[in-house]
């Protein structure tokens, strides 16, 4: 599971770009499989719109990555389930996790993978619930 965080790093200069080349070589060549839910194509293509990379340009990426196995997959009844359970989880001092982030959250609960995201703050609010990691932490996330 990967995170459109972590995704539009591909383009956009940012000082963890190496990380995500690194997980996404590492990914295929392990044979890993990818997934996101749907809502990654519009937040992903929202991130670049507003680059100098362009939507279109991220569509074409994205279709690369769909062609090479990346599965965009729209949530189950048992994933939503999950993602208002992740997203419950948290206190109003602190705040709640996004609905947004709790559905990859969920996605990857309910396909026993891993959410790999960059939002230290999701991962904060919601790492006992376990199945995330940050993006720095990738390689210990995989062998967890």
């Amino acid at each position: 599971m990967i995170d459109s965080c972590v995704f539009v790093k591909l383009f956009l200069d940012e000082k963890d770009r190496t990380d995500v080349i690194a997980f996404l070589r590492h990914a295929r060549e392990s044979g890993l499989a990818l997934i996101a839910p749907g809502l990654f194509l519009y937040e992903t293509l929202a991130v670049a719109a507003g680059s100098v990379f362009g939507a279109r340009a991220c569509h074409q990426l994205i279709r690369e990555f769909v062609k090479a196995g990346f599965q965009l997959v729209e949530p189950d009844d048992d994933v939503v389930e999950q993602a208002i359970t992740i997203a419950n989880h948290g206190n109003p001092k602190s705040g709640f996790p996004t609905f947004y982030d709790s559905a990859y959250h969920a996605l990857a609960m309910t396909r026993g993978g891993m959410f790999l995201t960059s939002d230290a703050r999701h991962v904060a609010k919601a790492a006992a619930l376990g199945s995330v990691v940050l993006l720095k932490d990738w390689k210990s996330g995989l062998s967890a």
